[in-house]
């Protein structure tokens, strides 16, 4: 009866359009509050309450369940079905820690107004003990002594809370107030979670072997839950070969990630063939949503400049910043620059603008030689010491190189001859293939695969001089 007179009151709401519920979580709403389909209806209609999704109507229901809150009470307050279960335990337990003797659906929905109110009026409206002291109260739930001398009745519950917490922090970490207050105003969240979880946490700190700087300056193990946490090092022991303390205590963002976003993004590398050591140097990618991990690799292999870059350790930094690496690319086309290396696309913006102003189209040697490397599949030091006798070896684009290497594995040129005629690759296909015939015919079938390539060499350089400009195209100066 409680419940059917509370509706008219809660018929005077505004309505507003709301997504439409499915069919499961109509049915997980009443069979948790034990309406029927009519009921429910009427309900939804009358409080305006969103779609939610049978996995928080459970978590909801427990919750209800283990604090012991009667159904009918429960419903009266839409607001407690559309908040977060965890953030509800989390006030619960907190008022309950202060001294609240009895906490039932109306307080729960009226949190945040009632932490406000001062000590005095908490008393007067019977929702704490005369004889209570609410900093007392929090400081039996600590784990080690801290001596506080009781606030004044005129403070209210959540100043007297966040004073025993900023000095607990203090105790146990053996830091400043000024770095306890700056870490509340960037992680707000922390002054609303009880002590309970506060302690959990402070273990997890040690287990984890947090430094003290780390704690308040990321915040993000203080601010996690610590059932997220515990469901991270259990579902993930090793992230991508190395163990989760270490990166955690790398990235301790990681805390943040759901452990099953974790596993697909690191699936979608590994079946993007990304090495586990490759990952290790950018484990910032687990930040990123599964679908646009996947989506990035897939425009990546579409797009000449981002091919050449697929085997680099270094690939992932392309993936993380894609919009901006992109758009360089786009930039760097448009100004005629075609020696695009990887650590140009991954500069930071003071030094993209300065790369600019120098005017270079050019490689770095190491970069040059480092593709040539992971295109032969050989570390061999004789490929960057053959390129050095090219006197333009840094001012080839690397998609001729890349065109050019297939084509004498088409011609079945060793990788052994090449990497011994390695200024071959600099020059474009069509000089490469005129020159191919003349030496073809001049050996007619005879010589080795290292003479034959260095006599091609020969022909593209004769009417240069050999001062290799050859490697030019008529459109080209060198």
């Amino acid at each position: 009866m409680l419940f059917k007179r509370n509706l008219f009151i809660i018929s005077k709401l505004p309505i507003v359009k709301t997504r439409s519920w499915s069919s499961k979580s109509i049915n997980a709403f009443c069979n948790l509050f034990d309406l029927s389909r009519g009921e429910f209806d009427s309900y939804r209609k009358e409080t305006n309450i969103p779609s939610l999704e049978v996995e928080h109507l459970n978590e909801i229901s427990n919750l209800r369940e283990r604090i012991n809150i009667p159904v009918q009470e429960w419903l009266l307050f839409p607001s407690l079905l559309k908040e977060n279960a965890r953030h509800l335990e989390e006030c619960y337990l907190q008022l309950k820690e202060g001294g609240f003797e009895r906490i039932d659906a109306r307080i729960l929905a009226n949190y945040r107004r009632l932490v406000q109110k001062s000590i005095r009026l908490l008393k007067a409206g019977g929702y704490l003990s005369a004889h209570v002291s609410v900093t007392e109260s929090f400081l039996k739930h600590l784990n080690h002594k801290l001596s506080i001398e009781n606030l004044s009745e005129e403070s209210t519950f959540h100043f007297v809370y966040r004073t025993v917490l900023t000095h607990c922090l203090m105790s146990r970490f053996n830091t400043t107030q000024s770095v306890i207050e700056k870490f509340f105003r960037m992680y707000p969240i922390v002054k609303i979670k009880s002590f309970q979880t506060h302690l959990e946490n402070f273990q997890l700190a040690d287990k984890l072997n947090f430094p003290t700087d780390d704690i308040f300056q990321c915040g993000f193990l203080l601010s996690t839950h610590p059932k997220n946490t515990y469901r991270l090092l259990r579902e993930v022991p090793t992230l991508a070969g190395m163990d989760i303390h270490e990166a955690i205590r790398l990235k301790p963002r990681l805390l943040r990630i759901p452990s099953k976003k974790i596993k697909e993004i690191y699936r979608c590398l590994r079946e993007a063939n990304i090495a586990d050591d490759v990952i290790q140097h950018h484990l910032s990618i687990f930040f990123l949503s599964p679908n646009t991990v996947a989506l990035r690799i897939k425009d990546a292999r579409s797009i000449p400049e981002f091919n050449f870059f697929i085997n680099d350790p270094n690939f992932l930094r392309l993936i993380i910043n894609f919009g901006e690496t992109r758009s360089r690319i786009a930039y760097l086309k448009e100004m005629k620059i075609k020696c695009t290396s990887l650590s140009v696309l991954c500069y930071k913006p003071e030094q993209f603008i300065a790369f600019l102003q120098q005017g270079l189209n050019m490689h770095r040697h190491e970069e040059v030689t480092k593709f040539i490397q992971q295109l032969l599949g050989s570390h061999s030091r004789r490929i960057g010491v053959n390129l050095k006798k090219h006197v333009h070896h840094r001012c080839v684009n690397l998609s001729r190189i890349e065109d050019n290497y297939e084509y004498l594995r088409e011609l079945n040129f060793s990788r052994e001859a090449i990497i011994n005629a390695i200024p071959v690759l600099l020059y474009s296909r069509g000089k490469v293939k005129a020159a191919y015939e003349s030496a073809r015919d001049y050996l007619k079938g005879d010589g080795t695969e290292i003479e034959h390539l260095n006599l091609i060499l020969y022909f593209m350089e004769r009417e240069h001089h050999f001062t290799g400009n050859g490697i030019w195209n008529h459109t080209e100066n060198a």
